[in-house]
């Protein structure tokens, strides 16, 4: 079984992969010495619930979760909810535990006392510890869902 079927090049051609492996090894050629650090953010989601209709099921909801910076470093996080029935008295919680699965870090939006189907938080942490970064929305008092990732080096 071949793995590298080909792109799509210039004009329709197909870019065979040791022309490919020449246009790499010439932009590398063209690339300054010094090259900026490799941005690691991230972007990941969850769902929680179902619900049924003709047969078929889709989530009730999801949540988005977008960590901006790298390693330790984080500019900035945000996460966004949306949901297919009202979700009330919501809260977003930022919760960072140790690679011991210690939390170390949590840091919460305020109780929205009022129903919707979406809605935005951000947070913007400092001295994170290398471990996980997870996002949690809340409705009353009780978790829907949490969508995690991981700090590393």
């Amino acid at each position: 079984m071949k793995i590298f079927q080909g792109l799509k090049g210039w004009a329709g051609r197909v870019v065979t992969k040791s022309a490919l492996l020449c246009l790499t090894a010439f932009a590398l050629l063209l690339t300054p010495a010094q090259v900026a650090p490799a941005s690691a953010s991230a972007y990941g989601i969850d769902s929680w619930g179902q619900f049924c209709l003709n047969g078929k099921c889709f989530p009730s909801g999801s949540l988005e979760h977008y960590i901006n910076g790298s390693g330790k470093t984080v500019n900035y996080e945000w996460a966004d909810w949306e949901s297919f029935a009202n979700v009330c008295n919501w809260q977003v919680k930022f919760r960072y535990r140790d690679v011991n699965r210690t939390q170390y870090l949590l840091l919460q939006s305020a109780v929205f006392n009022s129903c919707g189907r979406n809605g935005t938080v951000y947070a913007y942490p400092t001295n994170l510890r290398y471990g996980t970064a997870c996002a949690e929305i809340w409705s009353n008092g009780v978790r829907l869902t949490s969508q995690c990732h991981s700090i590393t080096a």
